[in-house]
């Protein structure tokens, strides 16, 4: 029986060591993540827009928000409300109306029949235009500033011109 132990062994043996392995990259290889299929959601579809109309001239960008207003006009949704707000506070736009977009935007933020991503995005848009009013209104405070001191030079050289002729008369 030892024998015969041993033969079945040394068989089984035989076999194992003929049987191919599968390579270790194959059997740790981790399963490839699932592909997120994209969805057209009104931010999608709001962000392509804007994106078209940066390639306008000024005369179609007008003609364009005329439109997007006109549409306004017919049916105030969320989302034309956000269009609208996002047209108007555009930094190519030669027209642009921060008060009135952000007064558009806190009504979506407001709305309950919302999308969460259509509210979430026009919260973003809102800071951003609150951000660049601020701007704007520091850009026209240092604008004067530079003014007045200008002016403030100019009188200061007419005097000092003053008085050099003075001295040398």
């Amino acid at each position: 029986m030892n024998a015969r132990t041993t033969t079945i062994t040394a068989i089984v043996m035989h076999i194992a060591a003929c049987t191919p392995l599968e390579p270790i990259a194959q059997q740790t290889a981790p399963s490839s993540p699932p592909i997120i299929q994209a969805r057209n959601s009104d931010t999608d579809l709001l962000l392509a827009r804007f994106e078209a109309t940066r390639a306008l001239s000024k005369d179609e960008f007008k003609a364009e928000l005329a439109s997007v207003q006109r549409r306004f006009a017919a049916t105030p949704t969320p989302a034309v409300r956000t269009e609208l707000a996002l047209l108007l506070s555009a930094p190519h736009a030669e027209t642009r109306d921060l008060p009135q977009a952000s007064k558009l935007l806190e009504e979506v933020m407001k709305d309950k029949q919302s999308s969460a991503g259509l509210q979430n995005f026009a919260s973003m848009l809102f800071g951003h235009i609150s951000a660049t009013a601020r701007q704007e209104e520091n850009l026209l405070s240092l604008s004067q500033r530079v003014k007045e001191e200008r002016k403030r030079a100019d009188q200061a050289q007419g005097k000092l011109e003053s008085s050099t002729q003075q001295l040398e008369q």
